[in-house]
């Protein structure tokens, strides 16, 4: 009998052993897997942000562009990317039938100078000429009406002599012929200078029309030359201002291509542009859901993907009223095509750096909101049911379920208006989930004593 009590004594002890290295098994579980297993976050007081993050590329807000003045073939380049100075020379035109017809044009100027000069002695020996012959007709004059007068005074006295019946009539009537006769050679004379007179101003004219013509015919030429020398001198195209040297584009061979030696280019094509650098803009496209948040002259900061240590300062200078890309998306499980439309925005950089290219990549984050002093917590801990937020308080060997009112919301943080305060310290992850994992749930609902420890909600 006392055997057996013995034996019963020491199972009954071994039960009671076991029993209690179960409990503090089951204690030490339950207890990491609240302090251990499952994070925490302690709430903080501090500034708080809300940004737009977008990517896009850096532009100068203003740029200086170099077009062709011409039709020609470019022959050289300096190399993308070199920074000039104004003046400095970036591209160069061939200029072998320039030069070629820049000597032809020396010659036919020279042959048509001659040729100016010599109608314009032409015409000074012409006018000598019908000055001479004019002077002639006008001493034939002067002696036709001598003949006239003698004629008439000769007529005079053989009609006196008649009238007295001193001579035969006879002389009369030869008087009056001799006088009719110096009378028409004296009109004849007259008609002779005069068609001289209007023979010489036709000659005249036709001489200084053809001096005329082969002046006009000069200046073309020297207007050609004129043009010659400018396309000469604009062979080699120069640096409108001081930057680096960015090509564009241009259609060649049924493509769009950057310019390159051998090319054949025309009038008015804009080779290339050179930024001025000293004050840039990052453009980005930022999706329409956000869009309507961002308002010009919002601080951002502009981070280049080249220069990675440093941040920009920046402010929103414009965005655009349309939509500027619309990228077309397809569900991963073969669902519908969706489309995001994007607004561009532009940010001017407020800090300069010589290091900054036309089309670098840039990181902009648009500061939409800002809280010098906020509770905030991590956007993990906080989740919804019935349309309700709440985050999971921690208590010793438990936690509360806390319902919260949310303010401002980034991409990982969300402000608390109310439901927990600085220093309280909550889970990130449901932490019914672990438990339930673990199998402990009743074991925190109910308590090591048995107690009931409810789930609470404080609101």
């Amino acid at each position: 009998m006392k055997a057996i009590t013995r034996k019963g004594l020491l199972v009954l002890v071994g039960i009671l052993i076991a029993g209690g290295i179960f409990w503090a098994i089951v204690e030490s579980l339950s207890g990491q897997a609240f302090h251990d297993e499952i994070p925490t976050y302690v709430v903080k007081r501090q500034p708080f942000k809300v940004t737009i993050k977008a990517i896009g590329t850096l532009e100068a807000i203003s740029s200086k562009a170099i077009t062709a003045p011409f039709n020609g073939k470019i022959v050289k380049l300096v190399p993308e990317g070199t920074f000039v100075k104004k003046g400095d020379p970036v591209i160069w035109f061939d200029t072998t039938d320039l030069e070629q017809d820049k000597q032809n044009l020396e010659t036919e100027i020279k042959l048509a100078e001659s040729r100016v000069n010599q109608l314009e002695d032409e015409l000074r020996l012409l006018e000598k000429k019908q000055q001479m012959a004019i002077k002639s007709q006008q001493e034939k004059i002067k002696y036709q009406e001598v003949v006239y007068r003698d004629a008439q005074l000769n007529y005079e006295t053989e009609k006196k002599l008649v009238e007295r019946s001193l001579t035969p009539r006879s002389h009369l009537d030869e008087a009056k012929l001799a006088l009719l006769q110096a009378e028409l050679a004296l009109k004849q004379e007259k008609i002779n200078l005069t068609k001289m007179l209007e023979s010489n101003r036709s000659q005249l004219v036709s001489k200084k029309a053809e001096i005329e013509k082969a002046k006009i015919e000069l200046e073309h030429k020297k207007n050609k030359m004129a043009q010659t020398m400018r396309k000469l001198e604009k062979a080699i195209l120069k640096a409108p201002g001081s930057g680096y040297v960015i090509y564009l584009p241009i259609w060649k061979g049924g493509r769009m291509e950057k310019p390159a030696e051998g090319d054949q280019v025309y009038t008015r094509f804009t080779l290339a542009q050179i930024p001025d650098s000293s004050t840039m803009l990052a453009t980005v496209p930022v999706n329409e859901i956000d869009i309507d948040q961002v308002k010009p002259g919002m601080k951002a900061v502009v981070r280049v993907e080249s220069i990675p240590d440093k941040l920009y300062p920046a402010e929103v200078s414009s965005k655009s009223i349309v939509p500027v890309t619309e990228s077309s998306l397809r569900s991963l499980f073969g669902g519908t095509q969706t489309a995001a439309k994007e607004f561009e925005v532009k940010a001017k950089i407020l800090e300069n750096d010589e290091r900054f290219r036309p089309g670098m990549t840039a990181t902009v984050d648009i500061i939409v909101a800002d809280r010098k002093d906020a509770c905030v917590v991590p956007l993990v801990a906080i989740k919804e049911e019935d349309g309700k937020k709440f985050v999971f308080l921690k208590e010793p060997n438990s936690y509360r379920k806390v319902e919260v009112k949310v303010g401002l919301v980034s991409d990982t943080y969300a402000e608390i208006l109310s439901g927990v305060k600085e220093g309280d310290e909550i889970y990130l992850r449901d932490p019914e989930e672990r438990i339930k994992k673990l199998g402990l749930l009743e074991k925190v609902k109910t308590g090591r004593q048995g107690q009931n420890i409810p789930l609470q909600s404080a609101k």
